[in-house]
Order: structure tokens, then sequence, then C-alpha cells
């Protein structure tokens, strides 16, 4: 998925394509950015529940730096300026919803220089996440 805003371009990879998993299990979810140009683009995670609206969880407007740094069992980090990961220590049947990583390209590296605002480009590939009370495997991931 690319969006354009001016020069500035961006691609987004998610990845498993769904997952399920046992209530009280770990996950992990990983967006990966690329075709950004210049700069260090700002990476979202995002959380939609059956009937609801999108609900901002986790930003990132550099690298390292992310907001907030805990929401519940739930952290978000970004090692580079690419890679935006979403973790749980113990997910709940509560958790089972839809997870989008979102992008919007940052016009300067340089935190003195004013960035170009644009409207974060959502990924059409999402992560539902399934989190059952009672699972045989721990965790079954899979990609399409």
């Amino acid at each position: 998925f690319g969006f354009l805003s001016g020069v500035d371009t961006l691609s987004i990879q998610q990845s498993p394509a769904f997952l399920s998993a046992k209530a009280g299990a770990s996950m992990k979810l990983s967006c990966e950015v690329t075709d950004f140009g210049a700069g260090v683009p700002k990476i979202y995670w995002y959380r939609q529940d059956l009937h609801k609206e999108l609900q901002l969880l986790f930003y990132s407007m550099t690298t390292v730096s992310v907001d907030p740094s805990n929401l519940g069992q739930f952290t978000a980090s970004r090692p580079n300026s690419s890679h935006f990961f979403l973790d749980s220590t113990a997910v709940a049947v509560n958790d089972t919803a839809v997870y989008y990583c979102a992008g919007s390209p940052h016009s300067d590296s340089n935190t003195d220089t004013l960035c170009t605002e644009t409207t974060p480009a959502l990924s059409p590939s999402h992560f539902p996440v399934s989190v059952f009370p009672y699972l045989n495997s721990q965790r079954h991931t899979s990609s399409d």
C-alpha cells in the first residue's frame, strides 16, 4: 500500500496476516514501513473492536520514541526508523480485534525543522487477532 503526499510515499507491510491465541498467551505483531523518502516516518498502531471506531494505541514520531510507553499488557517498540512492533505479554478474550499499523511521511529528521503534517495511511493488510478462552495450541500464526 502506498501513500502519496507531494513527493513522499511509503509502503507498509504487516505480519502475521492473522493470529489466534489462547487467553494468557503472548503475541507480537510486526509493522515495516519502507519507501518513505527523506527523514523518519511517523508510525501508529490502531485497534478496532467489532462494530466500534478505530482507537489509537501507540504512536512513534522518531526512532526509539513511543507514546504511551505501555497500555495495560500492551507495549510497542521501534528499534529503527522502519520497524514498529506491538507486543502483549498476556492477551485476553476482550483483546480480540483488528489491529492496524499506519504510517505518515515525515519531511525532515531534524527536530528543529517543521515537519509536513499528513494523514496516516492505513495498511489494507491488517491483523485480525482472535483470542479464545481455550485453544489446543498456545499460539497459531499464519500469513497469506
